[in-house]
């Protein structure tokens, strides 16, 4: 569809909305997403596996791409931890 936007991500956005308006119910998706996040590191091994054809592109400036990969990931680890922290206190008020 040549859109800018990932299919993936759209996906999650509209699953998003269809969670917050109710239409979709939080425990038809539970079971599967329990799953996904029990299994979250298998899906990494891939990409990890994929950085390995392209070793020529750290070679050089590995260690810079290193620290710029792990800087990253703990600032996506934190902003979802504190996103999801917001998220479950309000949802607590809101069950009280």
């Amino acid at each position: 569809m040549n859109l800018f936007v990932p299919g993936s991500v759209i996906g999650l956005i509209i699953l998003f909305i269809l969670l917050s308006t109710n239409v979709v119910k939080d425990v038809w998706v539970e079971k599967g997403a329990d799953f996904f996040v029990k299994h979250l590191t298998l899906f990494f091994i891939p990409a990890t596996v994929g950085i390995i054809n392209y070793f020529g592109v750290f070679y050089g400036k590995g260690f810079l791409l290193i620290v710029i990969v792990l800087v990253s990931t703990v600032l996506v680890m934190a902003g979802s931890g504190l996103v999801t922290q917001w998220m479950m206190r309000g949802k607590e008020v809101e069950h009280d």
